[in-house]
């Protein structure tokens, strides 16, 4: 839904956040049925495999498993250790979390090299 303004239909700051509830409204169900669909593809993805894995095969398809390893840390202290030690730096994604960021500010002040930059939010409630 895209709403056409211009300078001979401006809308008021009321239609303006109509249409954006309205947005949001929509938005929230086309996520409610985008998590439906996805949850049913990944059923049906174990399904396939299963019968992959069963020895099943389809006149119709060329279906295929393929299998990859991925890392899944279970002791962050030693494997920050080892990073340090290799100065594997490439091996860390360069995030860090908000939440404990924000945190570790208003206990300490500060933090080397990091800057917190405004993110403007926008929350309309009815009235």
């Amino acid at each position: 839904m895209q709403i056409a303004v211009t300078q001979e239909n401006p809308l008021s700051l009321d239609e303006v956040i109509d249409h954006l509830q309205e947005t949001k409204k929509a938005l929230t169900e086309a996520n409610k049925v985008a998590r439906k669909l996805s949850k049913t593809k990944s059923e049906l993805e174990a399904q396939v495999m299963e019968r992959l894995d069963s020895g099943d095969d389809s006149d119709k398809y060329l279906a295929a498993i393929s299998e990859s390893k991925e890392p899944s840390v279970e002791d962050w202290d030693t494997t920050l250790a080892h990073v340090i030690q290799i100065k594997g730096w490439h091996l860390l994604q360069r995030r860090l979390s908000t939440p404990a960021l924000r945190e570790e500010l208003q206990l300490n002040g500060d933090f080397p090299g990091v800057e917190m930059k405004p993110v403007r939010k926008l929350s309309v409630k009815a009235v």
